[in-house]
This record gives C-alpha cells, sequence and structure tokens, in this order.
C-alpha cells in the first residue's frame, strides 16, 4: 500500500490489498495471453465447480457469494436469467455491487481493453476495477447455473453473522435469490423482523433494474 494511504490518520478504512491486485494485472497485461484472471483470498473456501465454470468467461463473468456482508449473501438478483439489481449488504450506490470473489475476466479482453487496474479506495475496488473494463450489464456472463449456487464462501475462523429476514421478502419470488435462500442461515423471527414490510425500502434499492 502507497505510504499515502497507509500513513493517512484521517482514513479509517484503508484500501489493502490494492497494491498486490495492481501488481498481479500488471504481471497478466505484460506475460500472459489467454486464460482467466481471478482474486483469490486465503480465507475462501472455493468449490472446484467455480474453476470450471469460470474457464470459458469470454468477457466478465459472474456468480453468487457466501458467508458475507450482514445479508450472508452476494449475487446478481435474476429473474428468468435477465438481470435485476444486486443482492448486497454494501450497495452505496455501486454499479457493480459484488464482492471481490465473485467475478472472473477473460484475460485475452483485458488485454483488450488496455489501461485496467484497481483503485485505492476501501469499499470500491470491485466497482472500479469492473468500471475500468468499460463493461455494461449486456456484457456479464452469470454462471452458477445461473446464479443459483454457491460455489465460493468467506470462511473465517470466527462465526458467520446469519443472513437477514429481508431474503424472505415476495418481490424476490421467481428470482434466483429464492433458490440460493435455501443455502444460507437467516436471522430467527422475532417482535420486529418478523414483519417482512419493513424491508421494502431495503429490498426495491437492491432492484436496479424494474
Amino acid at each position: 500500500m502507497p505510504a499515502k494511504y497507509r500513513t493517512n490518520t484521517k482514513l479509517v478504512n484503508k484500501p489493502k490489498g490494492v497494491a498486490a491486485r495492481n501488481a498481479g494485472i500488471q504481471w497478466v497485461r505484460d506475460f500472459a495471453k489467454q486464460g482467466v484472471l481471478y482474486f483469490m483470498d486465503d480465507d475462501n473456501t472455493y468449490d472446484l465447480r467455480l474453476f470450471e465454470e469460470m474457464r470459458w468467461t469470454k468477457r466478465v463473468s459472474m456468480w453468487p457469494v457466501g458467508l458475507v456482508t450482514g445479508l450472508a449473501l452476494s449475487s446478481p438478483i435474476l429473474r428468468h436469467g435477465r438481470f435485476l439489481g444486486w443482492y448486497d449488504g454494501y450497495l452505496a450506490g455501486r454499479k457493480f455491487a459484488v464482492d471481490m470473489a465473485g467475478f472472473a475476466t477473460n484475460i485475452e479482453f483485458l488485454i483488450k481493453v488496455g489501461d485496467v487496474s484497481m483503485p485505492y479506495r476501501a469499499g470500491g475496488e470491485e466497482e472500479g476495477y469492473l468500471k475500468s473494463l468499460h463493461i455494461s450489464y449486456s456484457d456479464i456472463e452469470f454462471k452458477a447455473n445461473d446464479c443459483t449456487k454457491i460455489y465460493v464462501w468467506h470462511t473465517r475462523t470466527s462465526s458467520p453473522s446469519k443472513g437477514s429476514r429481508m431474503v424472505m421478502h415476495s418481490l424476490y419470488d421467481t428470482t434466483n435469490i429464492r433458490k440460493l435462500q435455501a443455502d444460507i442461515v437467516i436471522e430467527p423471527p422475532n417482535e420486529k423482523n418478523n414483519n417482512l414490510s419493513i424491508y421494502d425500502r431495503s429490498v426495491k434499492e437492491t432492484l436496479q433494474i424494474k
């Protein structure tokens, strides 16, 4: 991490791992000719099917990630294969509200684009990288059976948080989120969260395309 970020006491959240990833991107641009670029992490657990599917990426592919954020899930929202938005605990107005473990890039495509990098912006690393590829939603290839399967999880030594009951909201009916619901542990009901209407606003924010 450059010193201007490492020593800046005003930055509460530091953009960790960006320097290493940008170095990796540059190495790929300099020495690779084909294949797929994927940002792995030592605190994730992977199903081998993920690598079999991502190898066919033509531009950018995406899929769900389990045990991440307060929702215990990060995923594109699809209905009959059509992109609707992002189910993620950190939307923050991001065009691509994805987790670092939830996408891969075709190397030939990356080289063709040219100046691709990840910004030193905590919480905006993924979006910044994907924006530098100049892709649109129609360019994304959705893997893991139209994002209905989880092949990568954020596994740590600490106990994972339970998923929000927001996942049960009726607006997710007929989407892939309803199928993914079966693969996450949901927080138990109480007097407040048992009324799913409290999530109306949050759910509508996840649905960027109506």
